[in-house]
């Protein structure tokens, strides 16, 4: 797209590829896993990473016998709110010491995508992306190239699916008024 409008970006942004400093394993204190692996990048170049956490394999339910949780957020730039209960659900779920955070890890796979729409938060879009559209009304059917994050979340979800069960998928939105 920065070569359908070269005066809006500037050569060394063109040059420059997407960061993310990559996957991450880590096992904590022989309590919990927590990887992060890039799912795909947004349309404009940004990585948009997946994170997995549950509990070690030796501890609670039988890890292939867990079910899944998975939640994603702001696929709407504007609903800034969402992030913050995003980042809520993240710091209850990797408290390490926390009996109810280590019964939910126990118990099942969280799969969390925090951010839906990086390139409409970047650019300062209140519900539309990169390529003028609401994300979210691009899940029947979404184009692999102009829906990047959609099409791969859905197959994400379809993978996982036929992996375990999927006891539920919470997408967070976050509205300014009480009747939408």
């Amino acid at each position: 797209l920065m070569d359908l409008e070269p005066d809006k970006y500037p050569q060394e942004m063109k040059e420059e590829p997407a960061r993310f400093d990559g996957g991450a394993e880590i096992t904590i204190e022989n309590q919990f896993m927590y990887s992060r692996k890039l799912m795909c990048l947004s349309l404009a170049g940004l990585p948009v990473p997946i994170l997995t956490i549950t509990a070690t394999k030796n501890k609670g339910k039988k890890y292939s016998k867990r079910e899944a949780v998975f939640i994603t957020s702001r696929v709407h730039p504007g609903e800034t709110n969402a992030s913050f209960v995003f980042q809520g659900i993240l710091e209850i779920i990797t408290k390490p010491n926390d009996p109810i955070a280590q019964y939910l890890r126990e118990q099942y796979i969280f799969k969390l995508v925090p951010c839906l729409n990086p390139d409409g938060v970047v650019r300062g879009n209140y519900r539309s992306s990169f390529a003028g559209v609401d994300l979210n009304r691009q899940w029947i059917c979404p184009n692999e190239f102009y829906h990047p994050t959609i099409y791969h979340t859905k197959k994400e979800l379809e993978k996982l699916y036929k992996e375990r069960p999927i006891l539920m998928y919470s997408d967070l939105h976050g509205h300014s008024r009480k009747r939408n």
